[in-house]
């Protein structure tokens, strides 16, 4: 996630644990304010929608979000094209994913697009990316297709995520962001 230190990281570390444990545990008369959006306590996910919302705690991007940034940890173990085969398989719309689901494999189809050598994103949080990458080799025509399958359908789908990016005002990005990947993906 990308936080700023001060006050606002200490919402998102508030809103986090909230979305953890229920927003149910704080008084239902009061509402979060992060990052500029409002939602109301007595809508059970309403922490969560918040935080995911706000422009500050999430970024547009592959790697832009907590969950994606913790999966590219994995792949300092993962030993091969295998294990990214497993996470776009469980993103697929068919597959009835889950917003954890989506965010790991968008971001193991940019994994397939720095095997390719045409990242669209390469900063620190696609570190752990790069240096898989270096360690497996360029990955097998099968994950290639598998990762375009996988963007190809999240373009026209309608899946949690994109329903969040939706709602927030942010489609538009939200599909120019997979429109970039499936080029990346299509040398």
């Amino acid at each position: 996630m990308n936080v700023r230190r001060g006050t606002f990281s200490v919402l998102v570390a508030l809103a986090t644990a909230l979305c953890l444990s229920g927003c149910g545990m704080v008084n239902p008369a009061l509402g979060y304010v992060i990052g500029g959006l409002e939602a109301s306590a007595d809508d059970p996910r309403a922490c969560c929608d918040v935080l995911r919302n706000a422009p500050e705690g999430w970024e547009i991007a592959p790697f832009g979000n907590d969950v994606a940034a913790d999966w590219a940890w994995e792949l300092d173990v993962a030993e091969g094209w295998s294990f990214i085969d497993e996470a776009l398989r469980a993103g697929m719309p068919d597959a009835v994913p889950d917003e954890i689901d989506v965010d790991i494999a968008l971001a193991a189809a940019e994994t397939v697009a720095h095997g390719l050598g045409s990242p669209t994103q390469d900063d620190v949080y696609t570190e752990s990316v790069s240096a898989f990458v270096e360690r497996v080799g360029e990955p097998p025509a099968e994950t290639v297709e598998l990762a375009q399958r996988l963007v190809s359908e999240l373009l026209v789908s309608d899946d949690p995520i994109s329903q969040l990016y939706a709602d927030a005002g942010y489609s538009h990005e939200w599909e120019a962001m997979l429109a970039g990947i499936l080029a990346a993906l299509s040398p």
